[in-house]
């Protein structure tokens, strides 16, 4: 399951700046999501799709937390959270 996508955006401009994370509620669809979609090109761009180094430190903190991607060379200006959020419904049921 999809938990949230966030793409952090430039204080100044306003617009994303080609990263992103997505939160699985399950390690599973995260670690499948990964197979699938690394290095697949979205728009053009070939998105990097790993593991979120926050997600270690997140999950001793909480049993009941999913797993965190990273989602890397996501182009800035095309690519939005609704994008990835359907991009990466397909992975697990979604909860919004």
């Amino acid at each position: 399951r999809v938990q949230s996508v966030f793409m952090p955006k430039d204080k100044v401009t306003q617009t994303h700046n080609g990263y992103g994370f997505v939160e699985f509620s399950d390690v599973a669809d995260a670690d499948y999501a990964i197979q699938v979609l690394h290095m697949v090109k979205l728009y053009g761009r070939p998105m990097r799709v790993s593991k979120s180094s926050l997600d270690s430190k997140k999950q001793s903190a909480s049993a009941d937390v999913g797993a965190n991607l990273f989602l890397g060379n996501v182009h800035p200006t095309d690519v939005d959270e609704a994008l990835l959020y359907d991009t990466f419904s397909a992975f697990g049921t979604l909860i919004r």
